[in-house]
């Protein structure tokens, strides 16, 4: 039987058409590039914002042209013609003047009445007919002119959460459904403002559920609406996407995540193909929109893109198991470099696909994250709190070469296979069913490494009148705190972030992860403190040193070279639980945002003394290298990513820095049975054996990625 269009199809190209494209679309020459980058779809524009076929909608805006060419129409049997499965591209977020003068009950409009605008376009309102009723006849419509295997929308979700939509059919669609008055301001310790926050996410939910039953019901079972979705959290905390309960609405996931953000790198693609692996499972696609134009910092839509930057973006992905998908603003371009970027790493996915989908990821270590900790843990300063802390824990397994699989806090009770450690970075917010999962956790044997004050706050938001997880951690909350959270750099007359921590004893006999940082009795600081008290016996190797002077020099000395706050505070494995490390000094956070190398050495040297000191995946050699293992129904895959970089701007890049020799080693358990290892980016195989009970691979300098199969001789 053959397998539907979404799971056959694991490589995608889309032409993001203007409105003059009609006009000047060359049908050959796209042709062409489809077959030279072995893509095997394509997301072709269709309708919303511009109309690229003779709708019968006269409100929907035509592009140039489109009286005399039915540009989808053409597009669409291309594709047919080579046997590529299609996806029909909308934009229902916004329409023009003329269209918002028609039905102006269908737009935003602010407290004041005025209608909503972006880019000079009006937004739809999501409660509107506009989503329930005009939306499906034009998918109707389409399905009637080409029958696309599906829909996709890169802007469904609606207004941005920095805007509330005041118009009546919010009103009366809130006031239904919660009792509440729409709130007026963004405050998270409003009752009425978190009633608004669940119902915006609701509504995003029910549109994908109805618009996939117009579309099922119109072009085929088979024929699914997917709405894209943001690979940074943050992006779909701003519109209201809750990605693990869509991951169970969809078999396909569409992922509009390209821009570099600050702070993150290249690793971050892996990270995100890795989240998405663990909410949608492994029989689950998930493709992400690649540019191939020129983004972080300025955006030149015409402009191509660095090779090596991009190269580097589309193979980090694939390691996190997303599949590729060319991006090209229009289809004529004065830069034509941007068209020989992608074929490379595309033929050499089409080469070796079958071991790049349908897997799961091996790790021994998990990085807990949550929705609703993302709404609620950090306010409007999200990004520099809870979202700060989450990508600190990650980057830092990163650079010291951790693999890790992200967990959604609802998950804890399900976690993959081999994860024997937790990370929980200030997950603040967690709702009753997810502090009794962590504590299962921990009393079947996990251990765990947390930061803030975990569990604080319910799922609702409201804070809890004891600590649920005290007794987990080994500490008790005193609700006092010190320190910030801010990324800016101090004024040097305020010296507010001149604070150390102290290590505990004499370095050379000092608790085994503190060796790490070598001949120092402190480091730098300069993030928040968390008050605890310790019970059940924890041992505290790190205090904090309060702030002194920095300016002038001659007062800049410790006037508190210690205290009895604790930064760390440690547990062995007692009772049958695993180990516990809690920073109170929030580390993962200050990492993430300074970059401090003792600040990632010491929280990867816990996690890795937490963990037992033995993650199943391990690699020695000069470099920055992402390591994402997976397992496969034929044996063990191990990306290795070299994200090496020297550009001042994170995530941008112009030339590929090769790694030195690398020694890959892997525990004989994950690999019992195989014989060979193969380097499906170098060409090269070798023979294996344990010996001591793991099996050892040297790997040459890498240039952008390698990829190495474990695998049994065949006959």
């Amino acid at each position: 039987m053959t397998a539907p269009w979404y799971r056959r199809t694991h490589r995608w190209g889309q032409t993001n058409l203007t409105e003059v494209e009609p006009l000047r679309y060359d049908r050959e020459q796209w042709r062409e590039h489809w077959r030279q980058t072995a893509v095997q779809g394509l997301i072709i524009n269709a309708g919303g914002i511009v109309a690229f076929y003779p709708s019968a909608f006269p409100l929907q805006h035509r592009a140039q042209g489109v009286a005399d060419r039915d540009l989808l129409s053409e597009v669409v049997s291309d594709a047919r013609d080579l046997g590529l499965s299609v996806i029909a591209r909308m934009d229902s977020n916004r329409a023009d003047e003329r269209f918002y003068r028609e039905h102006p009950d269908w737009f935003c409009v602010d407290a004041s009445g005025e209608p909503i605008r972006a880019g000079g376009k009006y937004i739809s309102c999501i409660n509107s007919a506009y989503y329930d009723e005009y939306l499906p006849d034009v998918f109707r419509e389409i399905v009637e002119r080409v029958s696309p295997d599906g829909f996709a929308d890169n802007s469904w979700a609606g207004l941005h959460r920095s805007e509330i939509c005041h118009c009546d059919n919010c009103v009366h669609s809130f006031r239904t459904a919660s009792g509440f008055s729409i709130p007026t301001a963004h405050d998270s310790a409003d009752v009425g403002y978190r009633a608004w926050i669940e119902w915006n996410y609701a509504r995003r939910l029910e549109v994908w559920r109805s618009n996939n039953v117009v579309t099922k019901a119109s072009g085929g079972e088979d024929c699914l609406w997917i709405g894209m979705i943001g690979g940074d959290m943050g992006y779909n905390r701003e519109r209201f996407v809750d990605v693990r309960a869509i991951a169970r609405e969809t078999p396909l996931v569409l992922l509009d995540h390209q821009r570099r953000v600050v702070r993150e790198g290249f690793a971050q693609n892996a990270e995100v193909g890795l989240r998405v692996a663990t909410v949608l499972g492994p029989d689950g696609r998930y493709a992400e929109s690649m540019p191939m134009y020129q983004l972080g910092g300025p955006v030149f839509r015409l402009a191509a893109m660095p090779e090596a930057e991009a190269r580097l973006w589309m193979t980090e992905g694939i390691a996190g198991g997303i599949l590729p998908w060319w991006h090209h603003i229009g289809s004529k371009h004065d830069d034509r470099r941007q068209y020989t970027t992608a074929a490379p790493v595309f033929q050499w996915h089409a080469q070796h696909d079958e071991l790049l989908v349908q897997r799961t990821p091996v790790a021994s270590v998990g990085v807990v994250w949550s929705r609703i900790n993302n709404d609620l843990g950090g306010g409007s300063g999200y990004r520099d709190t809870v979202a700060a802390a989450y990508r600190g824990a990650w980057q830092a397994l990163v650079r010291d070469r951790i693999p890790f699989v992200p967990v959604h806090a609802d998950d804890i009770g399900s976690i993959p296979a081999g994860v024997r450690t937790l990370i929980v970075p200030e997950l603040v917010v967690m709702t009753d069913e997810q502090v009794e999962a962590l504590r299962a956790f921990a009393d079947g044997g996990g251990s765990i490494v947390a930061s803030g004050e975990v569990g604080a706050f319910d799922g609702a938001g409201v804070r809890r009148p004891v600590g649920v997880l005290e007794d987990v951690l080994g500490v008790r909350f005193t609700g006092d705190q010190l320190g910030g959270t801010s990324p800016a750099d101090d004024d040097i007359e305020t010296y507010e972030r001149h604070t150390y921590l102290r290590l505990e004893g004499e370095p050379v006999t000092r608790w085994e992860p503190l060796r790490r940082l070598g001949d120092t009795d402190v480091i730098g600081f300069g993030g928040r403190i968390t008050g605890v008290e310790v019970i059940d016996g924890g041992r505290v190797p790190l205090t904090f040193v309060p702030s002194f002077p920095i300016y002038p020099p001659e007062t800049s000395w410790m006037r508190e070279p210690d205290s009895d706050r604790p930064a760390l505070v440690v547990r062995d494995a007692v009772g049958g639980r695993g180990r516990v490390a809690y920073f109170a000094a929030d580390i993962d956070r200050c990492w993430g945002r300074d970059e401090l190398p003792d600040h990632g050495d010491l929280f990867a040297a816990v996690v890795a003394w937490a963990d037992g000191g033995r993650t199943p995946v391990r690699v020695v050699g000069r470099g920055h290298v992402n390591v994402v293992p997976w397992q496969t129904g034929s044996g063990l895959v191990v990306h290795l990513g070299n994200v090496t970089a020297t550009s001042r701007h994170a995530g941008r890049e112009s030339d590929l820095i090769p790694s030195g020799a690398l020694s890959l080693e892997v525990d004989a358990a994950l690999v019992e049975g195989v014989t060979t290892a193969t380097a499906l980016v170098g060409h090269w195989t070798v023979n294996v054996s344990p010996v001591g009970g793991v099996v050892r691979v040297g790997v040459p300098p890498i240039s952008d990625h390698e990829v190495i199969v474990f695998s049994a001789a065949t006959e």
